[in-house]
């Protein structure tokens, strides 16, 4: 007998992984620190995370933010409620290692876990929607990956099936994350494997001064985007009194 599952049966075999380091200065957006500062780059990390956490917390079934820290509770002050359940959302600690260690890790534990797929969002890759997300996990659960390229090589959000389970350190490895051929080189991980994909078109994380003006730009042409992202437009907004205008 055919089983026909709509999009919520779908969503409810996976698991929105939130990949966040904790937004402390000197540890979080070391180039945009060059440009703004440390102190204001950590505030607009911290924003960045508590829009996340907000405007997502109820995308999908399951929500977990990865945190480079032991518990959530060091999360919690930048959180106007103190926590991050309310919000929709568990907590799991990336671990110790290397990056790609740390993200195969959270991986792993989904899967062990029994879930069908995954969907890696970093917290400085605000411009994916929930319905985006959600097909993106929909899709992964029935066995098609989903890439979305950054311009600078990388990629803010990443959907996998559970087929790719014992290929997750060439998913992820140890080195190569500070080149521009992060994204190129998991899409050719999961072309060897014979993954179909499912590519988005290109949207920038917020990485450099650059990023931050186009955000910026962008905040003030959208409504919907600037109100799903409260905190950082405050945040912008602070650094314009202030006297920040970004690159020439």
């Amino acid at each position: 007998m055919l089983i026909w599952k709509g999009v919520g049966d779908l969503l409810a075999e996976a698991d929105l992984l939130l990949v966040s380091k904790l937004p402390v200065p000197g540890r979080v957006k070391t180039r945009l620190s060059v440009e703004i500062g440390a102190e204001a780059a950590a505030a607009v990390a911290a924003a960045l995370l508590g829009d996340q956490l907000e405007s997502l917390g109820s995308a999908g079934d399951f929500r977990v933010l990865c945190g480079d820290g032991a518990d959530s509770r060091l999360f919690s002050r930048w959180l106007c409620d103190d926590s991050i359940e309310p919000l929709g959302w568990q907590y799991r600690d990336q671990g110790t290692g290397d990056l790609g260690a740390r993200l195969s890790r959270c991986c792993l534990d989904s899967f062990e876990r029994g879930r069908a797929a995954v969907a890696l969002l970093g917290a400085d890759a605000p411009r994916y929607p929930t319905d985006q997300i959600e097909q993106a996990l929909s899709r992964a659960v029935s066995g098609v990956a989903t890439l979305g390229p950054a311009g600078d090589g990388g990629y803010g959000l990443l959907a996998l099936p559970k087929s790719v389970q014992s290929h997750l350190r060439s998913i992820f490895p140890a080195t190569g994350w500070g080149t521009g051929e992060v994204a190129a080189r998991v899409r050719g991980e999961l072309q060897r494997m014979g993954v179909p994909l499912q590519l988005l078109s290109l949207r920038n994380d917020i990485d450099d001064g650059q990023d931050l003006i186009d955000l910026w730009k962008e905040l003030q042409l959208n409504r919907q985007l600037a109100a799903r992202l409260s905190r950082t437009a405050h945040q912008l907004r602070i650094l314009r009194k202030e006297g920040w205008r970004g690159p020439p």
